[in-house]
């Protein structure tokens, strides 16, 4: 019998992928069952699992990229067993790992549980202990102060998740509206905290991770945006969305996002969640104690600024109004960033 479905999506990860199965073959017995899905790669990465000491391994292949989401969706979905873990492909576990996360589950509030994750470039480097939101991006942040046993934390690292089987189908999977890669985790398990049910990390359990500077494939940023907004617009709601959809409109992408969005399934799916919550967005951050007003505001859109490089300059600043956000800039460089009342605007 199949206790445990281990799901290992891949994209072009080289060598990474096969330490990743030969990990999990070590550290894992008969009753769990393995299955990768290459998304549609195109270094031959996968090929390894075609030959000698694989057979046990499921492989699907996908023709072409379907993104986190759905590609996780699809292993899941060929597999039966009462529990899935989802991995990333460049991981490497520990003995034990799966007693310690299964055992979290014997709480019945826990619908969803991860491990600790170092740098397995640098295993002396600060653990990282769940993630939290910060600020209007919703850009998912690490925690890295350890608390002994079983910790509850907004959002788990998706790099390495565990989840009930009727849990995952029954909230509706992870979201197959989202593109390419981004905020997937993140809506997924707030998802689950606004269900009734609890994400938590057990911090002795360590898997060490390959943290990577840029992914192993091109990121669409109108996509990132995209779902940037869908996880807004899914879960937020009064302030809370109105800051942080006001902050994505300095994105150069954000024209082209809104649209996807437009045309995207965003009104049932919205509908279809709040259909199954127990608890809402303030509940959410109030548990937490998370702040998405605008004291963070300055630092958050300099560090859009530094990671995507748009510059917004009004076409009419006469036009503004007081609560607008506006980048001020002269040749090029950023000058100030803040509501309109605040910022001086040359025409």
């Amino acid at each position: 019998m199949t206790d445990l479905d281990v799901v290992v999506i891949s994209k072009n990860e080289g060598a990474q992928l096969r330490g990743t199965v030969d990990c999990l073959l070590d550290t894992t017995t008969d009753s769990a069952r393995i299955i990768v899905v290459d998304d549609a790669s195109d270094d031959a990465s996968a090929d390894f699992l075609t030959g000698p000491g694989y057979s046990d391994v499921i492989l699907t292949r996908n023709k072409t990229t379907q993104g986190i989401a759905r590609a996780r969706n699809i292993g899941a979905r060929i597999g039966s067993a009462p529990f899935i873990v989802f991995s990333d492909a460049h991981n490497h576990v520990q003995p034990g790992w799966w007693d310690g996360l299964s055992a979290t589950f014997a709480h019945g509030r826990v619908g969803a549980a991860g491990p600790a994750f170092v740098s397995s470039d640098d295993i002396e480097s600060p653990r990282a202990y769940g993630m939290s939101l910060i600020d209007s991006t919703l850009k998912p942040v690490w925690l890295t102060e350890y608390h002994p046993g079983i910790q509850d934390v907004p959002i788990l690292g998706g790099g390495f998740l565990a989840i009930r089987r009727n849990l995952w189908r029954e909230s509706g999977m992870f979201d197959e509206g989202m593109r390419g890669f981004g905020y997937e985790d993140a809506e997924l398990c707030m998802r689950i905290w606004l269900m009734g049910m609890a994400c938590v990390v057990v911090p002795d359990i360590l898997v060490a991770h390959k943290f990577r500077d840029s992914p192993s494939y091109h990121i669409d940023e109108s996509a990132y945006v995209y779902n940037w907004l869908r996880f807004a617009m899914l879960h937020l709601t009064g302030r809370r969305l109105s800051v942080s959809m006001r902050t994505a409109t300095l994105h150069r992408r954000f024209a082209e996002a809104l649209q996807l969005l437009l045309d995207s399934d965003i009104a049932a799916r919205r509908r279809k969640l709040n259909a199954i919550k127990r608890q809402d967005d303030s509940w959410f951050f109030t548990e937490f104690g998370i702040s998405l007003n605008d004291d963070r505001l300055q630092e958050t859109l300099m560090q859009l600024v530094h990671d995507f490089g748009y510059i917004a300059i009004p076409q009419d600043p006469g036009s503004l109004a007081a609560e607008d956000i506006v980048i001020a800039t002269e040749r090029g460089k950023v000058l100030d960033i803040g509501y309109a009342k605040d910022v001086l605007v040359q025409p």
